[in-house]
């Protein structure tokens, strides 16, 4: 298997670094570099985190078109915490998508609407890279509607904590 590095990352980009320039490519490898030499808190680094983002998100949308569906930007006006996308496939199939950077977790209110959605029979799942694309495409599109959605695809979503307030003193 070819290195992430050189085989999904075909374009360069650069970032001022207080007095230096990092010349870096798209990919999880150049995050962990960014990472660590000038923090994950700082601003080179969440520039680096945004626009890998967006380099998986516009991959996933032409992974979805290459298959036949579309990849709809999903945003609600009047809810908060709705999925990046939602995915429409030939044969009525509709899934929910959330793009994060690498290294990233769903909100805990993402986490909500989750499970909301997936209550209503909708599959929800999260891709953190590129290499989780084609195996969530191939997913939906052996994926039956109606039918539980297979587990395993793209990024672990953590469940959503229980807490206990109050209760028997005794």
């Amino acid at each position: 298997k070819e290195c992430f590095w050189t085989s999904c990352c075909n374009f360069n980009f650069s970032r001022t670094v207080s007095i230096f320039v990092i010349n870096v490519v798209h990919c999880t490898l150049c995050v962990l570099v960014v990472d660590f030499i000038v923090g994950k808190s700082s601003s080179a680094s969440r520039a680096v985190r945004n626009d890998f983002k967006t380099f998986i998100e516009q991959t996933f949308i032409k992974a979805v078109a290459d298959s036949g569906g579309v990849a709809f930007k999903f945003t609600s006006q009047t809810m908060n915490g709705v999925p990046d996308r939602l995915v429409l496939l030939s044969q009525g199939k509709c899934a929910f998508v959330e793009l994060k950077a690498p290294g990233k977790q769903m909100r805990l209110l993402q986490r909500k609407r989750r499970l909301q959605i997936e209550s209503l029979g909708f599959p929800v799942f999260c891709i953190d890279s590129i290499e989780q694309i084609k195996p969530a495409i191939e997913a939906l599109n052996h994926w039956k509607p109606g039918e539980p959605f297979p587990k395993g695809i793209g990024k672990e979503i953590p469940d959503i904590p229980t807490v206990t307030i109050g209760g028997d003193d005794s």
